[in-house]
């Protein structure tokens, strides 16, 4: 009677920062959704969103953070499971992660608006909702700062 005890799960503890500030930078939704796979509205700092990339992979069950600087990765395996190709989907994971514009939520704030989102208004509104005289292409553009 022939015995085997086949691995099932393992646990790596991924340190992903150095005390780095840029893991604590808020990424803004679109870009977050679009590394999840899903549509999401929430912003998310860079951290979080590395453990929950971390979940899109297949293999993965849990990742906890568990520390500044920390995720605790836990994962099923089989007799199919790689080790090294899993080293490289976490590797790239970061690098993408860490990629990421940051999003500020006032960059624009107040009455000074840049010309593309100036640009961007009058193209996304009713026709009927802006008439196009020189004077509200004067104040747009004294509005764009230009």
């Amino acid at each position: 009677m022939e015995q085997s005890t086949p691995e099932i799960r393992r646990e790596y503890r991924l340190n992903y920062s150095k005390g780095e500030l840029e893991w604590d930078d808020p990424i803004p939704p679109e870009m977050t959704s679009n590394v999840l796979g899903e549509r999401t509205g929430t912003v998310m700092n860079r951290a979080t969103l590395l453990a929950c990339s971390l979940m899109t992979l297949p293999c993965v069950e849990a990742a906890n953070m568990v520390g500044e600087g920390s995720i605790e990765i836990r994962l099923s395996t089989d007799a199919e499971f790689n080790e090294l190709t899993f080293k490289f989907q976490v590797a790239e994971l970061i690098a993408d992660v860490r990629e990421l514009r940051a999003y500020r939520a006032n960059a624009n704030s107040g009455w000074r608006l840049s010309l593309r989102d100036l640009a961007a208004a009058f193209m996304t509104a009713r026709p009927r909702l802006i008439r196009f005289t020189p004077l509200t292409v004067f104040a747009a553009l004294l509005l764009a700062g230009n």
